[in-house]
């Protein structure tokens, strides 16, 4: 994402770039060059987008980042010629797009459920009482559905969007064209069962470890933020709600003005949170450049 600071303050969003994820598994880098061709893909889309060079990133890293880890995902995006100005922890960056002073001076607990990890973090009188990440996120979830349905994978991640945690009752597949599979019945209810069973036992995980670190959930007084690709599922908020005995919603980046499509997308949240880490780092544009009025512009990759 590539941001610029208007004269009268606000932050305007001037062009984002998405490629799929390649190379990673878990949030780890396990082949460097196909990730770094990812990573080229995107920073080009932001780039046409936004109508400049970019020179240099804020780069987030889930928690599951450690030494090797932080410096293959700085060397991935090196190797293109782009500095890597600062490193961020990805669930402070998603906090700091969905939650506001107020929030985290009440205590609240943001939990970034993506495609390979799970990244949480919870706050009590504005300071970080706890973080972490699990290895598990939506991808598992399509393999529970792959696995239990007996369904190609490809066809369990779009069951799992379009109709993952909805109504119960039955669900016709189609056969597609270009696929080598055949339409058939699936029963809704044991789809959800098995979409709420592991998103159910890794809110679990995340309550126990918070737990085992001394966060005591009634300090959490702004309640459970989720965010993330897999917030999108329907009645996640109502599953946090009850494993945490606490008030869940579904967050969406604030502070920033731009496409409401890319705005009110949960996906984007660290992304999102990057940006507005820039500036309060009050470092040089790391875009390598500033506008022609003087305006700084940020740029930022997750």
């Amino acid at each position: 994402m590539v941001v610029e600071r208007l004269p009268d303050g606000i932050t305007k969003l001037l062009g984002m770039g998405q490629a799929d994820s390649r190379g990673v598994r878990k949030g780890e880098l396990v082949d460097v060059k196909v990730a770094s061709r990812s990573v080229l893909a995107a920073l080009i889309d932001a780039e046409m987008q936004a109508d400049v060079m970019i020179g240099c990133v804020l780069l987030a890293v889930t928690g599951r980042h450690r030494g090797t880890q932080i410096k293959n995902s700085i060397r991935c995006v090196k190797d293109l010629g782009i500095e890597v100005q600062d490193i961020v922890f990805a669930p402070k960056a998603s906090a700091q797009a969905v939650l506001d002073p107020d929030e985290r001076n009440m205590g609240a607990l943001v939990i970034d459920m993506g495609g390979g990890t799970t990244d949480y973090i919870a706050y009590d009188n504005g300071a970080v009482t706890h973080s972490g990440c699990l290895a598990v996120g939506g991808d598992h979830i399509t393999g529970d559905i792959s696995l239990g349905l007996r369904i190609p994978q490809w066809r369990a991640e779009r069951l799992k969007i379009e109709e993952g945690g909805a109504r119960g009752g039955r669900i016709v597949l189609k056969a597609e064209p270009e696929r080598d599979f055949a339409g058939r019945e699936v029963d809704g209810r044991l789809l959800n069962t098995i979409v709420h069973c592991r998103v159910r036992e890794t809110f679990q995980v995340v309550r126990k470890r918070l737990a085992t670190h001394g966060v005591r959930l009634d300090s959490l007084g702004a309640g459970v933020h989720l965010t993330g690709g897999c917030s999108l599922l329907r009645g996640i908020d109502g599953l946090a709600e009850e494993v945490f005995g606490l008030p869940a919603h579904l967050a969406r980046g604030t502070g920033i003005s731009g496409s409401a499509s890319a705005l009110d997308d949960p996906r984007y949240s660290c992304a999102l949170g990057l940006v507005k880490l820039g500036y309060s780092l009050a470092k040089p544009s790391p875009v390598g450049h500033d506008t022609e009025e003087g305006r700084p512009r940020i740029g930022c990759a997750a």
